[in-house]
């Protein structure tokens, strides 16, 4: 058996978000919760207390969350054991949430941004299509100015910006398939 496994996280990259992983080694000894401090330790996420490991079956949809004290190889020997490996994903998730969770995340930016991009993520794959094209619009042009902080509130306004916008970064990035779909 292959002892890489590849974890699934929220860990902004210049990358499509359905491709943020990490490619994390493990022994024997290795533990779920292991796996968890190595990305958390990569990333500087601070509240490793917060995060959780989840493991979905794709075609199914079933879903297991991994007890932090489950040894990786025992895991790996009871799911994949029915099913391929590249059937599982493994996804590193904010699983709970501190009391006073904003203040703690003000102090601890990797870990509030890591909260952001998962329910970002959670919207675009489950409830963006679902929701009024106005609202879904307004969202999307808020993540754009995010996402570019650094640009000029104007300079989008221009067909060739928003083009190479287009080209560059993908609008499917920011809005939903429906509403994308629906101007063209």
């Amino acid at each position: 058996m292959d002892r890489v496994l590849k974890i699934h996280h929220y860990l902004e990259s210049n990358s499509e978000p359905s491709t943020w992983a990490s490619h994390i080694r493990h022994g024997d000894a290795t533990d779920v919760r292991g796996i968890i401090q190595k990305i958390a330790d990569i990333h500087k996420v601070k509240c490793v207390s917060c995060l959780g490991l989840r493991l979905s079956h794709l075609r199914s949809g079933d879903i297991h969350w991994l007890h932090p004290d489950m040894g990786v190889s025992h895991v790996r020997e009871r799911y994949e054991l029915h099913h391929p490996q590249e059937e599982w994903r493994y996804e590193l998730r904010i699983r709970y949430l501190p009391k006073g969770f904003l203040n703690h995340f003000s102090e601890d930016k990797p870990t509030l941004n890591y909260f952001y991009h998962q329910v970002k993520s959670d919207y675009m794959l489950e409830v963006a299509d679902q929701v009024d094209q106005d609202i879904a619009l307004k969202l999307g042009c808020l993540e754009i100015r995010r996402f570019f902080r650094e640009m000029r509130g104007n300079a989008l306004d221009k067909k060739s910006n928003y083009e190479l916008l287009e080209k560059d970064v993908g609008l499917r990035r920011f809005f939903p398939k429906s509403l994308l779909d629906s101007v063209k």
